[in-house]
């Protein structure tokens, strides 16, 4: 709900843990859902631009392509900015 409702996204219903939206500028019906296919993001609409009908997008994919024009290096940068990710560990390295 965080990244796609200040998008305009709205909730149409909830099916258990299921997410079922309606895209901006859509009176009703749905559009995506969240929670039901592995966890994603996944459109039905071929009307949700900039997402791609048919498709599943990870919350960290929403975020890039809804803030940042798809531009996942500034995704990240924003993201780290806000305290998201870290340094990772690896062979003795700080990455």
């Amino acid at each position: 709900e965080s990244i796609l409702v200040p998008h305009g996204w709205t909730v149409d219903r909830w099916s258990g843990e299921v997410c079922y939206w309606t895209r901006p500028d859509k009176g009703s019906g749905v559009s995506a859902s969240t929670d039901y296919y592995e966890g994603c993001f996944f459109v039905f609409s071929c009307n949700a631009f900039p997402f791609e009908q048919n498709k599943g997008y990870r919350k960290s994919d929403c975020w890039a392509i809804l803030n940042h024009g798809g531009d996942y290096s500034a995704s990240a940068k924003d993201l780290r900015s806000q305290g998201y990710g870290g340094a990772k560990k690896q062979k003795g390295f700080i990455f």
